[in-house]
């Protein structure tokens, strides 16, 4: 079976149903908090999700471009969720392909992936302008 997944800038039609997401891969985030994170089109740009063709969001993620003292332009993901019963791997790899793309948009040559969402609310409210990379997945967009 052939699943397709439309990956896009969170909407703000969608905020709420993301946020049914959101509060699997951070627990601590509350509503009124994550409303707060995605109050303006700029805030959302940062978010991106992958709904499926019936428009079940199957997966979320945010994207922060910053610069880093040893590995330069980097796209920061702290936050990269994939949720389905029977195609988890095909989300993840449709989420990674437009992260590629978006980090190529942004001069980025590498793309840091968190191991795991962050404990605090605190860094996706003031993302690290230099993010420690000791953990996670350093990928290479060239």
């Amino acid at each position: 079976m052939v699943f397709h997944y439309e990956i896009e800038s969170l909407s703000h039609r969608d905020v709420v149903r993301a946020f049914a997401v959101m509060q699997v891969v951070v627990p601590a985030l509350d509503l009124k908090t994550w409303r707060r994170l995605t109050a303006t089109e700029a805030q959302r740009r940062q978010w991106a999700t992958a709904k499926d063709t019936r428009g079940y969001i199957r997966g979320i993620f945010r994207m922060t471009p910053v610069k880093h003292p040893l590995l330069g332009d980097l796209l920061d993901v702290p936050v990269f969720a994939s949720i389905s019963l029977v195609d988890e791997s095909g989300v993840s790899r449709e989420i990674i392909a437009f992260a590629r793309r978006w980090a190529e948009r942004e001069g980025c040559r590498m793309i840091h992936i968190w191991s795991s969402a962050p404990a605090s609310i605190h860094v996706l409210e003031q993302p690290q302008s230099v993010p420690d990379v000791g953990f996670g997945m350093i990928y290479s967009v060239e």
